[in-house]
């Protein structure tokens, strides 16, 4: 699975880092996937609005995390974890079906 970001995206999130520092964008991607796990935890509890929250947030975990990938030039070591971590759930569903068969 290739992610590559566009052309904009990289300035965008060469301008955060240049801005606010490493740091603070390191800073803020913890404070963004916190929000998403709480996110997910409303949802869960069927609160009103949780679902446009959930994705709401979870944009924010992307893009920052996508930032950090981006800022350290680790997108191809990304895209081999990211089809590792495809190919492990797949392996997972296959184990799962293969138990359920008997």
């Amino acid at each position: 699975m290739k992610i590559e970001p566009e052309t904009s995206d990289l300035a965008i999130w060469n301008a955060a880092r240049g801005r606010w520092g490493v740091a603070s964008e390191d800073g803020m991607a913890i404070e963004e996937l916190a929000e998403t796990i709480t996110a997910i935890n409303h949802m869960r509890r069927g609160r009103e609005g949780a679902t446009q929250e959930f994705i709401n947030e979870l944009a924010d975990a992307v893009v920052c995390n996508f930032q950090i990938v981006a800022m350290n030039g680790l997108w191809d070591q990304f895209d081999v974890a990211l089809t590792a971590a495809f190919a492990r759930l797949d392996a997972k569903l296959l184990a799962d079906d293969q138990n359920h068969r008997g």
